[in-house]
């Protein structure tokens, strides 16, 4: 959680520190525990804005308890998994044209354009735009800038969410690159893997110590029945955030939400 001293003393932002505690009633109390350094510390304000999702609230102690519809949004609220899988290439291939893989092959190894024989693939010639597959990789997003002179580039290798994300999240970050090679090995061809430079990076939104899962999605039922107790104040407790709106998962929801949220306290 992210928190600030009140007041115009300029105190600094609370980064990557945990709420432990919280109090509903007149003073609100806010117990963080400094990491890593075991202390904890106290803030105590006229009001308090809570932006942290539900599923890191189900963790947070609050005296007293907050009425029974918030307990049961905290409970409930259903939050989606999502996963990103991106892998880093020496050449933008998925730019080339026929002959641009010929060139680029041989100047690897003289021939190696041949050697792939049957599994070339085919040149796509893409630039921007994504592809959709039934491979576990799910979507695909080619970049459609340049950054600097570099002839590389990152691929959006695979982007899931819900039950496909949760295929991911089993997996360590290494095998994740492996396995998000081969499926954009089985959409472009066996050729891509010649400029794949070894590197990559993953972010799993469920496996996220400070998000507990990618967004807030109602399950059926929980507009009408678990909605309602979500954004409701409790006593000096506001709440903001996507989950705290109806566009879940949208920075539009956040900022929306934050609006809402301060105009309650003034």
């Amino acid at each position: 959680m992210n928190t600030r001293r009140g007041g115009e003393s300029g105190s600094p932002v609370r980064r990557r520190s945990f709420l432990a505690g919280a109090g509903a009633v007149a003073g609100v109390p806010l117990l963080v525990p400094g990491t890593p350094n075991p202390r904890t510390e106290t803030f105590t304000a006229d009001v308090a804005i809570v932006t942290i999702p539900f599923t890191a609230l189900r963790h947070v102690a609050v005296e007293p308890l907050m009425s029974y519809p918030k307990r049961r949004a905290i409970i409930e609220l259903h939050y989606d998994s999502a996963t990103k899988v991106l892998l880093e290439f020496s050449r933008r291939w998925w730019e080339f044209t026929e002959a641009d893989w010929r060139r680029e092959l041989n100047a690897i190894r003289p021939g190696l354009y041949d050697r792939y024989g049957t599994d070339k693939g085919r040149a796509d010639n893409i630039f921007g735009g994504g592809s959709l597959t039934d491979w576990p990789n799910r979507f695909v997003y080619y970049p459609s800038h340049q950054i600097g002179d570099s002839r590389g580039g990152v691929l959006l290798a695979s982007y899931s969410w819900a039950d496909d994300a949760s295929r991911w999240d089993s997996l360590d970050d290494e095998e994740r690159y492996g396995f998000a090679l081969r499926g954009l090995q089985s959409i472009h061809g066996n050729r891509v893997e010649a400029f794949y430079t070894g590197r990559g990076q993953t972010q799993s939104w469920l496996r996220n110590r400070y998000a507990l899962g990618e967004a807030a999605v109602f399950l059926p039922a929980q507009l009408t029945e678990v909605h309602p107790g979500v954004s409701t104040p409790e006593g000096p407790v506001h709440f903001a955030g996507e989950h705290a709106s109806l566009k879940h998962s949208w920075i539009e929801g956040s900022l929306e939400s934050a609006v809402r949220a301060a105009i309650e306290v003034t």
